[in-house]
């Protein structure tokens, strides 16, 4: 909690200032409600931006469209963006009040595997500045803080994902189910979720989650209209997203470049999300009966499904404390034995 304090001083007071200011330009919650104004002004979504649009940060010399989010966001904010400045002061709030709740819960709980996830990710913030070459004072790019303090939807992303692991923790799999599918809806890379309840055999929560997702993909078409949707897809399949600094690609070529290789590097690269996302699938797979580090297979496999990896996508590896934090209520596999191998199921009536 120390060290939590200390990264929020070191991230808005010394390096990043900008971030305490919710209504600027180069924060999340600037390019979240631009979304909705131009719903509102029956603009298109995705761009490109007409006279009287919000100018959106890194569009579009960084990005090939002012949002890279699913219409659900945009939909979302339809009626915030009516709202004003105060809309945006309240999503930035609840963006850095999660953040810094849930690390604060986790602490408390004292577990010392909890405690050691939550340390590792608070000290991702060393490896991610040297990797992204930033000179910053303290050398500290915290993840948690500055997902908190910019606004952004990872912020929410991470309470959905705990929230999943916590209801498939208590038997509420329609509760889990339901969290991940809005996750979906809000940022297309966790349906990777979807195959973790596969894999568990949680039928009830697949089912939730199909069925969040069909209904809030229903909002999104009527609330976004059949273009917006039809421009989505496109731009999440070959849209001409770039990768980058810190994502599977980028990394590929930095440890080619690092062994000599930087020719065979760069050919693995051109496809490093799509065999990042089926390694990731194959692990969850593989570990099964490991329901803790399936988990945490499908959190990594979230952030790196998709060629866009900033430094607050690291803040979604908070996640991984809740296996550890939350008490289970009953063992989050499915099957008896697959938590404990060799653990057998009870004696039927017939036998």
């Amino acid at each position: 909690m120390v060290l939590l304090v200390a990264e929020l001083y070191v991230t808005a007071v010394v390096q990043r200032a900008d971030l305490l200011h919710p209504t600027a330009l180069r924060n999340d919650p600037s390019t979240y409600v631009a979304a909705g104004e131009r719903l509102n002004a029956d603009h298109m979504l995705y761009g490109p931006l007409l006279p009287g649009d919000r100018p959106v940060n890194g569009y579009p010399a960084k990005y090939p469209a002012p949002t890279l989010s699913p219409p659900l966001v945009a939909v979302i904010w339809r009626p915030l963006a009516l709202l004003g400045d105060p809309a945006l002061v309240a999503w930035w709030l609840g963006s850095l009040g999660i953040m810094v709740l849930l690390v604060i819960g986790i602490a408390l709980r004292g577990d010392r595997r909890s405690l050691l996830t939550l340390l590792a990710v608070q000290l991702l913030g060393i490896p991610i500045s040297l990797e992204a070459g930033m000179a910053y004072r303290f050398g500290l790019n915290d993840p948690i803080t500055t997902a908190g303090l910019a606004g952004n939807l990872n912020s929410y992303l991470v309470g959905l994902f705990v929230l999943t692991w916590w209801a498939a923790a208590r038997g509420r799999d329609g509760l889990a189910g339901v969290a991940a599918g809005l996750a979906a809806m809000l940022k297309l890379s966790p349906v990777v979720l979807l195959w973790w309840f596969v894999t568990r055999r949680s039928w009830s929560s697949t089912r939730a989650f199909l069925l969040t997702s069909l209904g809030l993909g229903l909002v999104g078409l009527v609330f976004a209209g059949l273009a917006a949707n039809l421009d989505f897809v496109g731009l999440a399949f070959g849209g001409g997203v770039k990768p980058t600094g810190l994502s599977a690609s980028a990394l590929i070529v930095s440890f080619g470049n690092l062994v000599h290789a930087a020719h065979f590097a760069r050919l693995v690269a051109a496809h490093a999300t799509l065999l990042a996302t089926g390694l990731g699938l194959v692990l969850v797979v593989l570990l099964r009966r490991h329901p803790r580090a399936a988990f945490a297979a499908a959190i990594l496999t979230v952030i790196y499904s998709s060629p866009v990896v900033n430094q607050g996508n690291f803040a979604l590896l908070l996640a991984l404390a809740a296996p550890w934090a939350i008490t289970e209520a009953r063992p989050v596999d499915t099957p008896v034995g697959a938590l404990h191998p060799g653990a057998r199921e009870p004696a039927s009536a017939s036998s």
